[in-house]
């Protein structure tokens, strides 16, 4: 599903929310409690951050489970939530569509411990990029960071735009993609090692290639953070400073600390809020794969996604927001200045 159609839900509920915003209840101090939402079978980042003591005064609360960046942007727009994480890209179609939003932190990525592959069945015929064509890739969401690797990746292979047409995306949790693929319910999945150690026995699923994947299509990056209603900064300027440079603070801690700490901390965390099923994906945790220190954000972060976006119809020529639109650091005291 092309991301254009995926947003057109987000801006329809934008149109009627977004500007003006409802956020959360008073805490103390005058700050607002921080609602979000969680992502299966992972600690965020916001939960950490409460857990260490790097957002003094800042309560959060859990207001659901969103699968993918698209629902979490319309939970923000809406005013469902007050913060919440997605792919830079769909930030950038979203802005240029006209939603209030702004990138204030990156907050996932891709590095050479934590990336996404292209993976299928190891019976599978599948093979190479061609061999894609008339299948179905599970991600897990349409239109979002997991598609545009693959149509970039399939292109980088040689298949014409016609091509990459008929490869079609279905969208599964990433805590069930790679069951589904084991048993045959879908062609290929795009997936991260963390998605298939916990439920699958070694050499039950393998990558089509061994390039097929984003970091070897794009290199280590930042793939998507944190946004914020543009509303929201607006009245609440001091505490946006202290939410993000407290998270901030939480995305180096997960950068620095050894793997095993981390890991035993974040279990801690899920414990705490309700969540231990999801403790098998969390035990195999490997990097938060976030590029910059302080997950800080850089103008490629954004830029690398337009070529792309142009070529899908998600952006127009000559109406692609400015850089400043799309995202700040001013709220991260870590950044660069």
């Amino acid at each position: 599903m092309p991301l254009t159609l995926v947003l057109a839900a987000v801006l329809l509920a934008f149109g009627t929310a977004a500007s003006g915003g409802s956020f959360g209840g008073r805490a103390k101090a005058g700050y607002q409690t921080i609602r979000y939402q969680t992502s299966p079978g992972e600690v965020d980042p916001l939960e950490l951050g409460s857990y260490l003591g790097y957002l003094p005064g800042i309560p959060i609360k859990s207001v659901g489970v969103v699968l993918g960046g698209p629902a979490a942007i319309q939970g923000v727009a809406t005013g469902a939530a007050d913060i919440g994480t997605s792919f830079w890209g769909t930030v950038t179609a979203a802005i240029g569509r006209g939603a209030h939003l702004v990138g204030v932190l990156g907050s996932y990525g891709s590095d050479r411990q934590e990336y996404e592959g292209l993976y299928v069945n190891s019976k599978s015929p599948i093979h190479s990029a061609k061999d894609l064509i008339g299948k179905n890739v599970g991600v897990n969401t349409l239109g979002a960071n997991a598609t545009v690797f693959t149509d970039l990746w399939l292109a980088k292979q040689g298949l014409t735009p016609a091509q990459i047409k008929k490869v079609g995306f279905v969208a599964v949790s990433p805590t069930a993609a790679a069951e589904a693929l084991s048993s045959g319910r879908i062609d290929a999945a795009e997936l991260s090692p963390d998605n298939i150690k916990p439920v699958l026995a070694k050499g039950t699923v393998r990558l089509i290639n061994p390039k097929a994947t984003d970091i070897g299509t794009l290199g280590p990056y930042t793939g998507g953070g944190y946004v914020l209603n543009t509303a929201f900064v607006k009245s609440h300027p001091a505490e946006a400073k202290e939410l993000v440079t407290g998270l901030a603070r939480t995305i180096h801690w997960l950068q620095v600390t050894p793997r095993a700490k981390a890991i035993r901390v974040q279990l801690k965390v899920l414990e705490q809020h309700g969540r231990g099923s999801d403790a098998k994906f969390v035990k195999s945790w490997l990097s938060a794969g976030v590029a910059e220190p302080y997950g800080y954000i850089k103008p490629a972060d954004f830029t690398r996604w337009i070529p792309p976006e142009l070529v899908g119809g998600e952006l127009t020529k000559g109406k692609v927001p400015p850089l400043s639109k799309l995202y700040t650091n001013q709220y991260n005291a870590y950044a660069p200045k």
